[in-house]
């Protein structure tokens, strides 16, 4: 599987491979050959935001011309009310201080803009969401195996995700379900209806797969096709991970 920001992913059915890849990750914690489970450290993520500030407006200067006002350059870092452009003729002088701390990460000489990159954490450390072993591990590129996969294609995904799987066959265990069954579990339903939905979140759900739903959803969560809905229940599997570049699933014991 590969992950990018919010994950690409690309995996081959069979005994399932998965190759993980994160923008703006440092080099994965885990080693070749390692067995990798739920909430094991997987790699460091850095974090960051990126902040605009329109240099042309606020010299009144054509966007070409970009180059000749700037102090600052591509790669540079800035502190916060630093000058990082200024122009000045016979009766004014115009500073642009920047806004905060970070690096010139792009000048952009036809828009007239600049992006400062702002770090905030370089230190989180994301989590598994998979159970399988480490078969490759090349910059920050992972290539998982995962037991007895079964993939699918999805109609529709919002975030790469994974778990173990809840399937939520029959209404009736609206009244049973409880948090050690539904905790951190991937609530798989054909029709996902709204005090449903609520009371497996306020259990703790990971996220939703679902053939239709009413209502939002602020979890992770997938569309799947009703045949597909129906393969998974005959095949049971355990586990889920999925990938919402490829808009595809694996299902793997």
């Amino acid at each position: 599987m590969k992950k990018q920001g919010k994950q690409k992913e690309t995996k081959k059915t069979g005994t399932e491979k998965g190759k993980e890849e994160a923008d703006g990750a440092k080099p994965a914690i885990v080693e070749k050959g390692k067995k990798i489970t739920y909430h094991d450290p997987l790699y460091r993520m850095h974090n960051g935001s990126d902040h605009i500030i329109d240099i042309g407006q606020k010299l009144s200067i054509s966007p070409k011309h970009i180059f000749n006002y700037m102090i600052k350059m591509v790669g540079e870092k800035v502190r916060k009310n630093e000058i990082i452009a200024h122009r000045k003729n016979t009766f004014s002088v115009k500073n642009v201080h920047a806004d905060t701390d970070g690096v010139i990460q792009k000048i952009d000489h036809l828009s007239g803009h600049i992006t400062i990159h702002i770090d905030k954490d370089e230190n989180h450390i994301v989590q598994s969401f998979f159970t399988g072993t480490i078969q490759e591990k090349e910059n920050n590129t992972l290539t998982i195996y995962l037991e007895k996969g079964q993939r699918i294609e999805l109609v529709d995904i919002t975030h790469d995700s994974g778990g173990k799987i809840f399937y939520f066959t029959d209404e009736s265990l609206y009244f049973n379900i409880n948090e050690e069954g539904i905790k951190n579990r991937i609530v798989i339903i054909e029709y996902l209806s709204p005090h449903i939905q609520i009371k497996c979140e306020a259990l703790g759900a990971r996220g939703f797969g679902y053939v239709e739903k009413k209502g939002q959803i602020v979890l992770p969560h997938m569309v799947f096709k009703k045949d597909d809905y129906i393969k998974m229940l005959q095949s049971r599997q355990t586990f889920i991970i999925c990938s919402a570049f490829e808009k595809s699933a694996i299902l793997y014991e």
